[in-house]
């Protein structure tokens, strides 16, 4: 792939959604690496199930976004029910059109969402070296991380350029390097369970809440066979005080049963009791070693931000890992923890206070599931225009990296409502034809220059003497709506975020700070990533 075999090269450690995530980028860039798993084949059972929009945008610039979406089930309805009653009926694709091309929640389970990913590792000249084991990583100081891994109960050293721990809550990478994680466990426990149900809600394509004084159930429709269905709830106190270990499905029947009346449920494929946790680690890099995923955070399952959120983490280190490797600064890789971490601790908090309020036996607690999510929320959402604001949210197409070193403007006098430096550049339908956005060039994953209006010879010039592809669209009232200037020059980055935003200004000035901005992180080879796949 066209690196020396004995050189050292990254090795990824976990083949979850984030660790094969991790490896499709390399091999888009044409890193040579190693992906391992302790575990002998991918998940069996479902567990993660809830894709966003800014998900489905990563991996459209992997090809991957059209078998996920055809193996997936759209959610386009999120119903409210209280004592066994639809209260209210929120649609999601409303909210989310013009935002993005996948106005929509995808449910696909996570074993699917695996296989996928990992047929698409091999297809690439790739494979997950799978009943390898890490026992420990240590440190050198030079350019290399010492990885111990046990093959069959033998042990051998592997000299790694990069070690990334996507190896999960439980993460050997994060323990070998004695990095906390900071937060807490709630009190309840809960319980998931992939069943087929008849009756109420059953309805294709709709997510369901059921609230009732005491507890709440969650519903949600999986892919490909009617009836399908993943139950979410609280395993009721005396149960979990008996003998929490033995917890079967009959005994949280009556969860169901007080939540869902009209339900009923024809057969369970799996069940599970589980303990929902709300930590970050303490930090995601350490030298040569990064964390990804739930080996950096885990939160509470509030709006399915968890797997989305290490899916994100790497797409925004993969590029950057490829990029050192042709030549950029190393300084590069020191972007990821000031990118990632500010907004895996406010996911955290965010979601551990929507979980608590949610879930808690106080009055607060009780009026939240009683009056406001069920006979509120969605008067308010009907009737207010929210919908756009709390999609952006929980879709993710609203994460950005304003603080990061990397962002910069010059020139630019930005209002609130205009995208800056660090915003994931906003999506435009038909840019310049019918079927066309300006997403299509992100495909490439290779630094770009977008212009809406028309561009100034000055900036082209410097921009092709730095190898940077330059599109130009025509400027159009929709553009101006999505927050885009006319006639400024948008870097964007690998990943679509906008790195530097330039206006007019003076010309000398401003060519002077673009040819800085471009000569301190772009190298030459990474402006366009073409592959043989």
């Amino acid at each position: 792939m066209g690196d020396d075999a004995q050189s050292p090269v990254p090795l990824i450690v976990g083949a979850g959604p984030t660790g094969l995530m991790l490896s499709l980028w390399l091999h888009k860039f044409s890193i040579t690496h190693r992906i391992i798993d302790a575990a002998p084949r991918s998940g069996m059972t479902t567990r993660a199930i809830v894709m966003h929009a800014r998900t489905l945008e990563f991996y459209r610039q992997l090809g991957l976004d059209e078998i996920l979406v055809s193996k997936g089930s759209k959610i386009k309805r999120f119903a409210f029910h209280y004592n066994s009653n639809v209260r209210g009926l929120v649609p999601v694709t409303d909210s989310g059109q013009g935002l993005s091309k996948f106005p929509f929640i995808l449910s696909i389970t996570q074993d699917e969402q695996e296989e996928i990913l990992e047929r698409a590792v091999v297809e690439r000249g790739g494979k997950v070296e799978r009943l390898v084991e890490l026992v420990g990583v240590k440190e050198t100081g030079a350019d290399v991380v010492i990885a111990t891994l046990r093959t069959k109960g033998v042990e051998q050293e592997f000299a790694a350029s990069y070690v990334i721990g996507c190896d999960g809550a439980h993460s050997a990478v994060r323990r070998s390097l004695g990095i906390d994680m900071e937060g807490g466990t709630y009190d309840r426990a809960f319980f998931v369970a992939d069943t087929f149900i008849s009756g109420a809600p059953t309805t294709p394509q709709q997510m369901n809440m059921c609230l009732s004084y005491e507890d709440f159930l969650m519903v949600i429709p999986l892919p490909h066979e009617q009836g399908r269905a993943r139950l979410i709830g609280f395993i009721p106190r005396e149960v979990e005080a008996a003998n929490p270990k033995t917890v079967t499905f009959e005994d949280v029947e009556s969860t169901v049963r007080r939540n869902a009346s009209n339900l009923k449920v024809e057969k369970v494929n799996w069940f599970s009791r589980y303990k929902v946790h709300h930590r970050t680690a303490a930090r995601f890099q350490q030298g040569r070693v990064f964390l990804c995923g739930d080996a950096a955070h885990i939160h509470s399952p509030v709006g399915g931000q968890g797997m989305n959120t290490g899916l994100g983490d790497a797409s925004n280190l993969a590029w950057k890992l490829a990029a050192v490797h042709d030549g950029a600064p190393h300084s590069l890789l020191d972007t990821y923890t000031p990118e990632r971490v500010p907004f895996a601790k406010k996911l955290v908090q965010t979601t551990d206070f929507a979980f608590t309020k949610m879930t808690g036996d106080s009055l607060v607690s009780r009026f939240l599931r009683c009056i406001v999510l069920p006979f509120l929320m969605p008067f308010v959402l009907r009737f207010f225009p929210i919908g756009p604001t709390i999609y952006k949210k929980t879709s993710q197409l609203e994460i950005e990296y304003r603080d990061s070193p990397m962002s910069a403007h010059v020139g630019v006098a930005s209002k609130r409502s205009h995208a800056h430096a660090g915003d994931r550049l906003p999506w435009i339908q038909d840019v310049d034809r019918e079927g066309v956005d300006n997403f299509e060039p992100l495909n490439s994953a290779g630094w770009q220059a977008h212009v809406y209006g028309e561009a100034p010879n000055w900036a082209i010039t410097s921009l092709h003497r730095h190898g940077i592809p330059t599109h130009v669209f025509n400027w159009t009232v929709a553009v101006g709506k999505a927050g885009l200037q006319r006639d400024t020059l948008y870097i964007v980055r690998p990943d679509g975020y906008i790195g530097l935003s330039v206006g007019a200004g003076h010309p000398t000035l401003v060519q002077k700070n673009l040819d800085a901005y471009l000569s301190r992180w772009i190298t030459r080879r990474f402006t366009g990533v073409v592959t043989e796949e």
